[in-house]
C-alpha cells in the first residue's frame, strides 16, 4: 500500500447500464475503464463518506441496520442481509490484474469495490457482526406478519395463503365472478 492509499477517499460512481459503484479513489479510473470497455456509460462521479448496501427482495420501514467503517467509509447494511453477504463473500474471486487487484461485492442496486486488504477487513467485520445482526433482525421481525399475510389482509381476507403461492393470483375472492 502506498502513502496515498493510507487516507482513503471514496467515490460514488454512477453508470448507465451498470450498478452504482462505491470505489476507493485510487481504483476509480480502473473501474471506470473496465465498465466502459463493457459498454457502460459514465453518468456521475462524486466523493462520498457513506453508503447503504442491501440484498434484493422486500424490505420494511425502520428495519435495523449495522454500521461498519472501512478506511473512512461508513457502510450500512440491513441486519437481515448480513448473513447473505457473509455467504456471498466466502469464496470470492479476486478481480483486476496483479498490479491492480480488487474485489467487488454486489448488492441489490450497488457494488462495493475493495482492495485485497479492505476486502479482508470487510469480511472479518461482517463475520464478527453476524450473531448480533441476526439477533436484531429476529427481534425486529418477531411480531410482524409475513408478506403473504399482508397481501391477504390488503385484499380483504380470502384464501389464507393468498400471496404465498404464485398460483394464488388466479384465485377469485368470495362473491367475485370470472
Amino acid at each position: 500500500m502506498t502513502s496515498t492509499q493510507t487516507t482513503t477517499r471514496w467515490q460514488a460512481i454512477s453508470f448507465f447500464g451498470a450498478k452504482h459503484h462505491i470505489v476507493p479513489i485510487y481504483l476509480a479510473q480502473t473501474i471506470i475503464d473496465d465498465l466502459r470497455e463493457r459498454g457502460c456509460e459514465l453518468d456521475s462521479q462524486l466523493a462520498t463518506l457513506e453508503c447503504y448496501v442491501d440484498q434484493p427482495g422486500m424490505m420494511a420501514m425502520n428495519r435495523p441496520d449495522m454500521d461498519m467503517y472501512i478506511e473512512g467509509l461508513n457502510i450500512q447494511i440491513p441486519c437481515e442481509d448480513v448473513a447473505s453477504f457473509v455467504l456471498q463473500i466466502q469464496d470470492h474471486k479476486r478481480r483486476g490484474t496483479d498490479d491492480v487487484p480488487y474485489y467487488k461485492v454486489h448488492g441489490r442496486a450497488s457494488c462495493l469495490v475493495f482492495t485485497p486488504t479492505q476486502f479482508a477487513e470487510f469480511k472479518a467485520k461482517l463475520s464478527k457482526a453476524l450473531p448480533d445482526a441476526e439477533a436484531q433482525a429476529a427481534e425486529f421481525w418477531a411480531g410482524k406478519k409475513v408478506y403473504s399475510e399482508v397481501l391477504r389482509d390488503a385484499n380483504g381476507g380470502g384464501d389464507k395463503n393468498f400471496g404465498g403461492n404464485k398460483m394464488d393470483r388466479f384465485k377469485m375472492g368470495p362473491g367475485v365472478k370470472a
